[in-house]
């Protein structure tokens, strides 16, 4: 994964969201990139939080979505490609749960 702390000229992702301390250019990895942007993940190295960021540049200029995560790197990239949860996933989840509610919750 490439490191950076420039996309196109623009400074990006500057500052921890947790704990407000600097990010360095070697704490930024760029997960995946194209022509319409780029999905980032950085770890602050003071407070551990992570984040990932979607960075878009077009015409109108640079739009990015940010997301304070558990996620490690690696993380993103196995999950990026994978099958988004369905209703079903969700009802099935809930079920085993409530089925074994007793072997989860009374340990």
């Amino acid at each position: 994964m490439k490191e950076f702390e420039y996309i196109d000229g623009v400074k990006i992702l500057s500052n921890c969201p947790i704990c407000n301390s600097h990010y360095h250019a070697n704490e930024i990895h760029v997960i995946e990139e194209n022509s319409n942007g780029h999905l980032l993940h950085v770890q602050c190295k003071k407070c551990k939080s992570c984040v990932i960021a979607v960075v878009i540049t077009n015409n109108m200029g640079v739009n990015s979505i940010t997301l304070i995560t558990d996620l490690d790197s690696r993380d993103v990239v196995k999950f990026k490609n994978s099958e988004p949860i369905s209703i079903n996933d969700v009802l099935d989840l809930h079920k085993e749960l409530v089925q074994n509610e007793k072997l989860i919750f009374n340990h």
